[in-house]
Formats: C-alpha cells, sequence, structure tokens
C-alpha cells in the first residue's frame, strides 16, 4: 500500500471496490441515524463526513483489521456506527455546553438596599446593580 502521504484510492483496488460498492448505503445509514437520534447538525453532510472518516480508517489505521474480516461491508456498518456515536456525543456536549452560556434574557434588577452602599466600595454597589 503507498504510503499516507501519497495514498490515492485509485491505487487500492480492494477499498476502491468497496467505496464504490458500499459508500451510498453507509451514507443513507448514517443520515437515518443521525434523524431518529435527534443531530443537531446537518444530518446530509454530517452523513458524509462520518462514511469519509471510515475509509479513510480503511485506508489508514485498520486496514489489516478490514483485510481480516469476512464481511467487509459489516466491518464498515460497525465502524460508521461508531462513528455516529462518537458525533452523537459531541453534539450532546455542544448542547450541554451552550446550556451553560449566559442567557440573552433580561436580567432582573438588583434589589439591595442602602445599606449595602454604605458597606461596599461605590464601584462594587454598582456593578452588584
Amino acid at each position: 500500500m503507498p504510503t499516507e502521504k501519497s495514498y490515492r484510492l485509485e491505487d487500492d483496488s480492494f477499498i476502491e471496490e468497496l467505496f464504490f460498492r458500499e459508500r451510498s448505503r453507509l451514507v443513507r445509514y448514517a443520515q437515518v441515524t443521525l434523524r431518529q437520534h435527534g443531530s443537531y447538525v446537518d444530518p446530509i453532510g454530517r452523513a458524509e463526513e462520518i462514511v469519509q472518516e471510515a475509509f479513510y480508517l480503511a485506508c489508514s489505521e485498520k486496514r489489516e483489521e478490514l483485510l481480516r474480516s469476512d464481511d467487509p461491508g459489516r466491518w464498515f456498518t460497525a465502524t460508521v456506527s461508531n462513528k455516529i456515536k462518537e458525533a452523537l456525543k459531541e453534539d450532546r456536549k455542544w448542547v450541554r455546553n451552550l446550556k451553560l452560556l449566559p442567557s440573552e434574557e433580561t436580567a432582573v434588577p438588583f434589589q439591595g438596599t442602602d445599606e449595602l452602599a454604605e458597606l461596599i466600595p461605590k464601584e462594587d454597589y454598582d456593578l452588584l446593580r
């Protein structure tokens, strides 16, 4: 196999055949799964990206594992499933972090007493108000 930097799909007939045979099925599978689980990112673009990541793994890090597999289509489905889980986990993390951002609602005015103004510096009191 060519080195990672010079890798071209056309030079790897096994992966090329799998790519053209499995790609559209895997993209549809990823789209449906992302929609079912409420992905917050464009399911069509995200599905394509996930399938590309799976093929990248097949070409680089997991090539020997794929070659040993009895059913390469099933191997790709499992890999895409794992990538979908990672993407959904990332989505949930983003949502969780977005909830921590300050609200855009108007703040309730500070209902402090004038006694507090006497205890703290004027600058601090103005910030509290």
